[in-house]
């Protein structure tokens, strides 16, 4: 394998496996936008595209479909859009498989359906 072909495999392995938020925040500084002006435009506090870059939460995927429109409409290449939707994608499922990340987006607190039913009563240990 040449050199180039080498560099341009692990380029596609380290775009595999980049995150949503790497992704995101490559993606938002290479089409020069401000936090700021991306959550405008989406719709969302900067405050939330600062937690989607930090990896802390997820965009909705009614936010995420707005956050597509927006990037899109800024400059980002189909390839670019596509990498993104598949680290979203990764991210999602990642976090499904595990209950730490089970929290609710708007509140930042634990959904009620993650809640138990009741407190455990001295009798049960």
């Amino acid at each position: 394998m040449s050199n180039v072909a080498r560099d341009q495999f692990e380029t596609g392995l380290e775009q595999d496996r980049r995150s949503f938020a790497q992704s995101l925040r490559l993606l938002r500084y290479r089409l020069a936008e401000k936090q700021a002006a991306l959550s405008s435009e989406v719709g969302c506090s900067d405050a939330a595209v600062s937690l989607w870059e930090s990896g802390c939460r997820l965009p909705t995927l009614r936010n995420f479909h707005r956050l597509l429109t927006v990037v899109a409409s800024s400059g980002a290449t189909n390839a670019e859009l596509l990498e993104l939707r598949a680290a979203w994608q990764r991210d999602r499922m990642m976090r499904a498989r595990h209950p730490s990340f089970l929290f609710d987006e708007a509140t930042s607190a634990p959904r009620p359906e993650d809640a138990p039913t009741r407190a455990p009563d001295v009798t049960d240990v």
